[in-house]
Order: C-alpha cells, then structure tokens, then sequence
C-alpha cells in the first residue's frame, strides 16, 4: 500500500475490509476447513487499491445477506462480515474465475479521500 502513496489511515480501513474477507473465505466458504487454500490478489487499477480474495466455496449471493443492522439482527454473533467490507471500501463485487470464487474489494487511494467510519 505504501508503494502507491497509502498512509497508515488509509490502510487501515482496506486492510479491516481484508481480515473480514479472508475471515469469510475461511468460515463460510471453506466451513472452517484450514486444509483449503484461499488466494489474495492485491494490484491497483488506475486511483484505486483493488484487492482479490478467493476461495474454492460455492460463493453467496449480496442481496441474499441479512441487513446486521435491523432489530431481529443485533445481537446475533455473526452476519457483519459484508457489512463491514462495504463500509471500508469504495464497493465490492462477487464472481466466478475458474474453479475459484472472488470477492473483489476496491479502495480509492490518495491524500484528499474522506475516511468512511
């Protein structure tokens, strides 16, 4: 991150966005198999840090998660993986490579970029 300009603030929030990702790939798309092998690509594409997490799972749908936010959700131990990758990034996307399943999670870097908490 330090190679394009990114100061500690400013990775702090993708790398919050990475542990909850790789955490995912681990727990739900592995069921918690540390056997299985999970990827993570980090490139830049133009202004932006894009980092890839990938795993062998089945993959999930966005619209399909719980909103962690709603009543009947508070209190529940899991379900804000996602939550949190879409607060600490500019946007995530989900798709197949292969035989692989990627969560892709892009941050624009620069020193005038507001910090979203």
């Amino acid at each position: 991150g330090r190679h394009v300009g990114l100061d500690d603030e400013e990775l702090h929030w993708p790398s919050l966005a990475l542990r909850e990702g790789v955490n995912n790939a681990i727990k739900h798309g592995h069921a918690g198999d540390l056997s299985k092998e999970v990827r993570i690509l980090m490139f830049t594409r133009g202004t932006q840090l894009v980092v890839q997490v990938m795993d062998r799972g089945k993959g999930f749908a966005p619209e399909a998660i719980p909103d962690p936010t709603s009543p009947e959700n508070l209190l529940k131990a899991s379900g804000r993986g996602v939550f949190f990758i879409n607060r600490f990034t500019d946007g995530y996307r989900v798709f197949r490579r292969g035989g692989w399943f990627v969560m892709e999670m892009r941050r624009k870097f620069g020193k005038n970029r507001p910090v979203q908490a």
